[in-house]
């Protein structure tokens, strides 16, 4: 528990902003570690693995609410593939869909030719998400009972 404590206020500090316990948001526990051995591993490349989504306002005095980013840089092909997650107390407020259209855009103006994203059927919520980001329904995802939506 120390070092998880420890481990928050390092990122606090770095990213200038209040990290709540809450923190990492769902799904991505198992991706902060990942993400983390990633960017120590290729730094120069870290630009495409971990976006931190900070909402600043007078209210939430700069707070984490979330990441995104993608699973690394264009492949062969050009394609990339988006993660995105907001903690629950963030959720529904369009936040995800804010930051996504954002990395879109960024990704294909940085070399990106199509982006993509899975999720669970039953996850109404991010499905919703990429259909607003202007992506369409691709198929099957990579993990079992996934689909893949892509732009």
């Amino acid at each position: 528990m120390a070092a998880a404590k420890k481990k928050y206020e390092v990122l606090s500090k770095l990213l200038n902003a209040i990290v709540p316990k809450e923190f990492p948001p769902p799904l991505m526990e198992s991706a902060m570690e990942f993400l983390a051995n990633a960017v120590e591993k290729n730094p120069e490349k870290s630009v495409w693995w971990n976006w931190f989504c900070i909402l600043k306002s007078a209210e939430s005095r700069n707070t984490l609410i979330g990441c995104m980013g993608f699973k690394g840089k264009p492949n062969a092909y050009g394609a990339v593939e988006v993660g995105y997650s907001i903690l629950n107390e963030f959720q529904n407020r369009g936040y995800a869909t804010e930051g996504v259209n954002a990395l879109i855009e960024w990704a294909l103006q940085n070399g990106a030719t199509s982006v993509a994203a899975e999720t669970y059927p039953e996850n109404k919520a991010s499905i919703r998400i990429m259909e607003k980001c202007g992506m369409s329904l691709a198929g099957v995802g990579s993990k079992p009972n996934t689909v893949r939506f892509s732009k």
